[in-house]
């Protein structure tokens, strides 16, 4: 190669193979997506952290593994598929649910061919997209809501928020701890209030007029004054918090306590005050001395030295320099030559001195170099070439420079290039990798100049926008751009390069629309990341483009969906209120339909956001908290048959309320939906109704039993909804319009089942006779029970059955209401005589234990068959063995749910022919 090429060291070609290369690397280990690349055989090889980390692996123990190895319930399929890529070469596209080490997750995965991925073996490169986060993203954002409270209250960082009036929000606990406050004393007064006066006039002229027109601001320095009356010095650093209307919401400020590094600073002053003056002081002393000493060595020796160090620098240069210098005469005869060591030698350069051309290195090679001599000596001119050449077995590649030096003398210095040359094709083969992925790549992939003008771009994002590579190219991505997002898009892209060439952004994330060619509209995802070189300038751009149109369909028909239930609750005919169930915002109102706002004269945009406390008196407020409280601890729901409230249009009205509780995944409270029914009117007719319902004992019976059945009805629907709702979230993007319509007519049925189920409830509570109500007090128990018994004994005379009754412990003062443990050891007994035989015993023995009282009664009857013990106590049903005998299938259940309004519990074991054994365990003492 004739001319004047590059610098010698090959730097700028291995930084552009090193730039490259990094690129390649950024793409597939920086992925947020699993990627893998197989041979035919399933081995793994090349595999990014993401894919690793789904394993339960790492990089190191995936490579080389067949999936036999990995994962063996997949290898026969994988195998498969991955053969069908190969032989076909077109790309496959494939949905799996894994059982992963971190569970079960689903992917959507494309699989393309590389040909030639090694020298002669093709290999397949799988992308796999967890779509799993799509379908947890709800779940996920509550439990980081939470997660995010917590660390902020419990960090060990001082951390407060305050709004836009300056009122504290929400502390840390250390907040508290370093100023000695409790969380009750600081919440909603002004942050101002705790700074020393000197640092809330900062404060008040300076600071926050600055941090609420700027949202940030660092290291401001405060003064903040503890509940002690300490000074605590602190740098404080804030952000702002916008809502959606770009109002600001709250801050987060983070304060470094620096009181014990501003004193260390002060003392630290001091003590180098006094050491810089004892360094001047010796500096000016040893400075004298030393000109005196220069001046005079510099007489002696200037000239000495001049001398000897241009001898030495000559010297040097020669036995440093790395090339192989030959002076040679026109005639090719080796003058002199100096070897610098990096060059390879056919023969010794002992061996080499004073030779001809020919005699030195081959005949080819020799001819090569008499030609550009001749050249260099004939023009004068230096003349520069490479060539191969083979020493000791080893092909190397060296550069050749020959200059001319005399009237028929040249200098040739030849440089051994063989790294240059490894260097270059490594390069080669970088840059064809990353062609071929990014070619196939399911995500679109752009570069660009610094000034943003596209460079290139991959057939991925030509497929998204619907233009050529070269209009692309031409136009920029700025002409894809949907009009309504223009602006907006162009601004922040500007903005980011701003901030870019000022070191304070390195990437971007950007949401739009883009119009494709054939006139449908993407919605896409960009992440933009800086590129730069080694001296930290702007190179260029990289872009990646994700198409997400699919997920924001779904989000569309997510906000349908919520619109068509909201219309369906609004019209419900009854009061439905919906509380908050999170720990954070316990008991706020977050949804009331019409007919609720209707009943409370109050609006909803008064009602959501507030708590019970807020309309109610504390007495009665407290009410409603233990309802709500005691309707989560049940899991069941809880039925008040009465709630007094002051309506502001309606006057004095009387609400019976059913709540209901809502977990989530995790088991947490998530909502408590309530159904309130006006029964202001039954109450006012209730004491005409009386007569009446007494005369109908046994069918109030059987409604009272509808109404509790009933009630439990509700859970159905309620699923019915959620299951819809939840698969709508989640999965709309999958599912067909049948199978949407299908869900909501799912939960409009749901709906209308509820609402047949409550006007039936509303019905039947006009008839009630009124509820049991738990009135206890202090009873000799052991007494009562023995009085109980001895009731029966005429009864068993007439069966000829013994009676046998037995107290341990001093049962003499129990907490409990006399009328419902009648209720309840009256039916039990009667049971256990009817069902006994003549010439048996039943008996019933009391025992109190420290916190507990037991009462067991046993018979030697008929006993219940193991089929029927579990609904046993339901109400109305019979023991398949005791359909000949009389009874109404009421007393069991009877006495269980008196039992239970006791606070206790009962539980029975049988044999059949042999007897039965309840055992009743009751609280010694009940709390109100």
């Amino acid at each position: 190669m004739v001319g004047n090429p590059e610098p010698w060291y090959p730097s700028k070609q291995r930084r552009s193979m090193e730039q490259t290369d990094m690129l390649y690397r950024s793409l597939f280990y920086g992925s947020e997506h699993a990627i893998v690349v197989y041979a035919r055989d399933t081995t793994v090889l090349a595999i990014n952290p993401v894919a690793a980390k789904h394993l339960g692996r790492s990089i190191e123990e995936c490579w080389g593994k067949t999936l036999q190895e990995l994962e063996p319930s997949k290898y026969e399929l994988t195998g498969q598929r991955l053969a069908q890529v190969i032989d076909t070469g077109e790309t496959l596209q494939t949905e799996d649910w894994l059982e992963l080490p971190s569970g079960n997750k689903c992917f959507a995965s494309t699989l393309q061919v590389i040909r030639d991925f090694e020298p002669g073996k093709d290999a397949v490169q799988a992308i796999a997209v967890d779509i799993t986060a799509q379908k947890q993203a709800a779940a996920a954002n509550q439990e980081n809501e939470f997660r995010s409270r917590y660390l902020y209250e419990n960090t060990p960082v001082m951390m407060h928020s305050i709004d836009s009036a300056g009122r504290l929000v929400n502390v840390s606990n250390h907040w508290l701890a370093k100023l000695g406050y409790t969380r009750k004393e600081v919440i909603g007064r002004k942050s101002i209030e705790f700074l020393s006066p000197a640092s809330r006039r900062y404060a008040e002229e300076i600071a926050l007029p600055v941090f609420f027109q700027t949202g940030r601001v660092e290291d401001v320095p405060y003064q903040f004054v503890c509940k002690d009356g300490r000074l605590l010095d602190v740098l404080l650093s804030a952000i702002v918090e916008y809502d959606q209307n770009g109002n600001i919401n709250h801050s987060l400020a983070v304060l470094n306590d620096v009181t014990e590094q501003k004193k260390a600073e002060a003392d630290l002053r001091q003590a180098y005050a006094e050491v810089e003056a004892q360094v001047l002081q010796r500096t000016e002393q040893l400075s004298q001395a030393n000109q005196l000493l220069h001046q005079e060595i510099k007489k002696h020796v200037v000239t000495e030295t001049a001398l000897r160090e241009s001898e030495a620098t000559k010297q040097i240069i020669l036995d440093t320099i790395p090339d192989l210098l030959v002076r040679m005469d026109a005639a090719g005869n080796y003058l002199d030559m100096i070897s610098g060591g990096d060059i390879p030698l056919i023969k010794p350069l002992e061996e080499m001195e004073n030779v001809n051309i020919y005699d030195a290195i081959p005949h080819d090679l020799a001819e090569q170099r008499m030609h550009f001599t001749a050249i260099a000596l004939a023009t004068g001119e230096k003349q520069i070439y490479e060539y191969k050449i083979e020493v000791k077995g080893r092909v190397y590649y060296e550069e050749a420079r020959i200059v001319v030096i005399g009237e028929d003398e040249v200098l040739v210095i030849i440089r051994n290039i063989s790294d240059r040359k490894e260097v270059e094709a490594a390069l080669h083969e970088s840059r064809e990798r990353y062609r071929l992925l990014s070619m196939l790549s399911p995500i679109g992939i752009w570069k660009a100049d610094p000034q943003g003008r596209y460079l290139y771009v991959n057939e991925r994002e030509c497929q998204i926008t619907g233009l050529s590579e070269a209009e692309l190219i031409v136009e920029g991505w700025e002409s894809a751009l949907f009009s309504d997002d223009r602006e907006q898009v162009l601004t922040k892209w500007s903005n980011f390069r701003a901030q870019a060439e000022r070191n304070e952004a390195e990437e971007i994330d950007l949401e739009c629309r883009l119009l494709h060619v054939d006139g449908t509209i993407a919605w896409v995802w960009t992440q933009i990341v800086v590129e730069r070189d080694d001296h930290g300038e702007i190179s260029g751009y990289i872009g990646a483009v994700i198409d997400i149109s699919d997920r924001k369909a779904a989000e569309i028909a997510l906000s349908d969906n919520s619109a068509f239930l909201q219309t369906i609750m609004d019209n419900l005919p009854v009061p439905l209120f919906v509380k908050d169930g999170r720990t954070e915002n316990f008991g706020q109102f977050i949804f009331v339909n019409e007919i609720f706002e209707h009943l409370f004269g109050v609006s909803a945009a008064d009602i959501i956001g507030k708590t019970d406390y807020d309309f109610f008196p504390q007495e009665q407020a407290d009410f409603f908290r233990l309802k709500d409280l005691e309707a989560y601890e049940t899991k069941g729901g809880v039925d008040i048959p009465e709630e007094p409230i002051d309506s502001i249009t309606l006057g004095r009205r009387i609400l019976r309320t059913l709540k209901v509780p809502l977990f989530d995944q995790a088991g947490n409270p998530k909502y408590l939906i309530g159904f309130a029914q006006d029964i202001t009117d039954y109450k006012t007719n209730e004491a005409k109704m009386q007569a009446n319902l007494l005369k109908e004992q046994e069918l109030n019976q059987l409604k009272t039993e509808f109404v509790n059945i009933t009630s439990h009805e509700f859970r159905n629907p309620l699923a019915t909804i959620s299951a819809a709702c939840e698969n709508l979230i989640n999965y709309s993007h999958k599912l067909s319009e049948q199978s949407k319509r299908k869900r909501l007519s799912n939960i409009k049925q749901a709906c209308q089942h509820m609402h047949n189920l409550l006007e039936e409830v509303l019905a039947l509570a006009k008839l009630e006779s009124g509820k049991f109500v738990y009135d206890p007090a202090f009873l000799d128990f052991g007494a009562f029970c023995l009085e109980t018994i001895n009731k029966f004994e005429v009864t068993s005379q007439q069966k000829s059955i013994d009676l046998d009754y037995q107290v341990i412990g001093d049962c003499s003062q129990l907490w409990l209401d006399r009328r419902l443990a009648s209720l309840a050891l009256h039916n039990l007994l009667s049971n256990a005589i009817k069902f006994s035989p003549a010439h048996s015993t039943v008996s019933m023995t009391i025992e109190r234990h420290d916190q507990t009282v037991t009462v067991v009664v046993a018979d030697q009857g008929i006993g219940i068959p193991a089929q029927d013990l579990d609904q046993l106590f339901n109400s109305f049903h019979r023991a398949s063995n005791a359909t000949q005998i009389e009874g109404t299938g009421l007393g069991l259940s009877i006495a269980k749910q008196v039992i239970e309004l006791c606070g206790g519990t009962i539980n029975v074991t049988s044999t059949i022919d042999q007897g039965s054994t309840f055992t009743i365990e009751l609280p010694c003492m009940r709390s109100n």
